[in-house]
């Protein structure tokens, strides 16, 4: 049950992380659509490796300190990342949305 609460917790922080760091960025973020395509590809790759590299990790031993610390270090970023990018994604489906009104 208290995994269940930490890992609710971390993705909704992860998120509201997100939204603050889109709003924060305001026209600093891509206007590419490849770009933004680019950006999601990354993210997925990077949470793929912190995923993998945290498995390896307690596949080897290592303690709940060097796992919690690996969470936040790793995993955090990247999940921060795959949302912001998930953000853009869906701003660039709104956008072909409205172009395809017209």
């Amino acid at each position: 049950m208290h995994d269940l609460v930490f890992t609710t917790g971390l993705t909704i922080g992860c998120l509201v992380l997100a939204v603050w760091f889109d709003l924060r960025l305001g026209d600093g973020r891509p206007d590419s659509y490849l770009r933004r395509i680019v950006h999601a590809a990354v993210a997925f790759l990077l949470l793929e490796a912190s995923t993998g590299v945290l498995y390896e990790a307690k596949a080897h031993g290592v303690g709940a300190f060097g796992i919690t610390t690996g969470l936040f270090v790793l995993f955090l970023p990247a999940l921060v990342y795959s949302f912001l990018t998930g953000l853009w994604l869906m701003r660039t489906l709104a956008d072909v949305v409205r172009f395809a009104r017209r």
